[in-house]
């Protein structure tokens, strides 16, 4: 009884204190989104169809996915409340000619999870557990790899995705334990708006996405309780100066692939949370990012978040580091704000991505 307690304690702190925490259904792990470049950014990913992929905000950013990629994030999700309360994640994925995967304990063990651990252990393991896959596919980039479409039509340059996405959800709390399949979909489009011979480039994305889009109900044995599901629409734009430094800083360019480019992304989003049929409320999500060289992004947010008592600013950065164009790795980092009047510190997320692309390593070393 005294682990329950704990448990629902630590529930209702998440509830009042940390963005999104306070969705109406079970299973909180569902309602964290695990891109740390989105959580700098205030929670906007959704439209956002360039840079590092948010699987769990729209899983058709999948279809960006190129090579071989390993990605970690870790956060303790609580400060000042219940410190051993951490949210970590696992993910494999794999992609190119605009098909991608991820696999997160799922159709394999070994391959990853995500896991929300409540810091107990004794008499009983509380936690909540998460094995996934998912697959992002973009028809145009298909048939681009295949050939299928003139380089000079403006549909060469444009890209249209779709994705969907299985979890496998275990929720242990003391004696008791129940389990769901959530089922997330989500669709994303980008337009170039000017030729691309122009020294600047400049495109607009569109997203959106269902997560929890099937009815999944957990059962612990006292009545059946629903997950959450979430509605998101996205809009973004990103704007890049291709000649923006002198060449002489592509001298760097065999070791870490530096380019000449300044790119701005602005992206705003929508997100409704509720049970089944029920919308319970409303986020409003705005963030920018700023990439110098391909390199180092610095990136601000804003949560409009009236029922969560969360309307502040995010902030965070981004280190993408390539190696000879065959691999990169990447550091995020994320700072955003827990309630107004909860009194407890803001909420510090990092991430790790490592990438090897083994197409552009085979011409290498030809």
């Amino acid at each position: 009884m005294k682990t329950i307690i704990r448990v629902l304690a630590f529930a209702a702190g998440l509830t009042l204190s940390f963005a999104h925490a306070h969705a109406q259904g079970t299973a909180r792990s569902q309602d964290f989104d695990l891109s740390i470049r989105s959580a700098a950014m205030g929670g906007a990913s959704t439209g956002v169809a360039w840079g590092a992929v948010g699987v769990w905000g729209n899983p058709a950013s999948l279809s960006s996915v190129q090579g071989i990629e390993w990605a970690y994030t870790r956060t303790r999700l609580v400060p000042g409340l219940a410190d051993d309360v951490y949210l970590t994640s696992k993910h494999l994925r794999l992609g190119g000619a605009g098909i991608g995967v991820s696999l997160s304990g799922q159709p394999f063990e070994g391959l990853g999870e995500t896991r929300l651990d409540y810091g107990t252990s004794s008499p009983f393991v509380d936690e909540e557990r998460i094995r996934s896959w998912a697959i992002g596919v973009s028809p145009l980039q298909v048939m681009r790899a295949l050939g299928r479409l003139p380089g000079s039509s403006v549909l060469a340059r444009a890209d249209l995705a779709i994705g969907i996405q299985s979890k496998d959800t275990r929720v242990s709390l003391g004696p008791v334990s129940a389990e769901a399949t959530g089922i997330d979909a989500g669709i994303s489009a980008r337009m170039p708006l000017l030729p691309e011979e122009s020294r600047r480039s400049l495109e607009v994305g569109l997203g959106y996405a269902v997560l929890g889009a099937n009815k999944q109900l957990f059962d612990f044995g006292f009545g059946l309780e629903p997950g959450t599901r979430t509605h998101r629409f996205g809009v973004a734009t990103r704007l890049v100066l291709k000649e923006a430094f002198p060449a002489g800083v592509t001298s760097l360019n065999p070791i870490i692939g530096v380019d000449r480019t300044l790119a701005f992304t602005l992206a705003l989003d929508r997100a409704s949370f509720g049970r089944l049929g029920e919308v319970d409320y409303n986020v409003n999500n705005l963030g920018f990012e700023a990439t110098l060289l391909g390199i180092l992004s610095a990136r601000i947010g804003y949560y409009d978040d009236q029922v969560g008592q969360l309307t502040d600013p995010t902030y965070g950065a981004g280190l993408h580091v390539p190696v000879g164009g065959v691999m990169a790795f990447d550091f995020d980092y994320a700072n955003i704000p827990q309630a107004h009047d909860s009194g407890l510190p803001n909420v510090d997320r990092i991430g790790v991505n490592i990438t090897l692309d083994p197409m552009a390593l085979a011409k290498r070393l030809k």
